[in-house]
C-alpha cells in the first residue's frame, strides 16, 4: 500500500487478532443477531376457501396475485427493521399452485 500523504490517514486495515486466547471461552451464539420469531397460527380470511385454507400465514406479507395461488413478499420496512437475517414467517412465499399437504409418515416416499 502506498504511504498516506500528510494528514491523510491510511485505510489500512487492522489485522485481527485470531490467536486461541482471543476466542477461546467466546460465545457466538450470543453475539448473533437472530430475530424473534412471531408464530403465526390463524389462517388469513383471506386464505379461507382457497386450496391453502390450512396453511397459516403472517397476515402483513403483501400478496400479488389476489388469493391463489399464493405469492407474497414481506413489507420492505419490516425486512429493513430485522436487517440481512429476517424471520422465517416474513420470508417471500411463491406458489404456482394448491401447498401440498404431505404427512411426516409419507415424505419416506419421495422419489427425487
Amino acid at each position: 500500500m502506498p504511504p498516506a500523504g500528510p494528514g491523510i490517514q491510511s485505510s489500512k486495515p487492522e489485522k485481527p487478532d485470531a490467536s486461541l486466547a482471543s476466542i477461546k471461552g467466546h460465545d457466538y451464539y450470543k453475539d448473533t443477531f437472530v430475530p424473534p420469531s412471531e408464530v403465526v397460527t390463524e389462517i388469513d380470511a383471506r386464505d379461507k376457501g382457497t386450496p391453502d385454507d390450512w396453511v397459516p400465514r403472517h397476515p402483513e406479507l403483501v400478496r400479488l396475485t389476489g388469493r391463489h395461488p399464493f405469492n407474497v413478499e414481506p413489507p420492505v420496512w419490516r425486512i429493513k427493521d430485522h436487517g440481512f437475517i429476517s424471520p422465517n414467517e416474513l420470508h417471500y412465499v411463491r406458489n404456482h399452485g394448491a401447498v401440498p399437504r404431505i404427512t411426516d409418515g409419507a415424505s419416506h416416499k419421495w422419489k427425487w
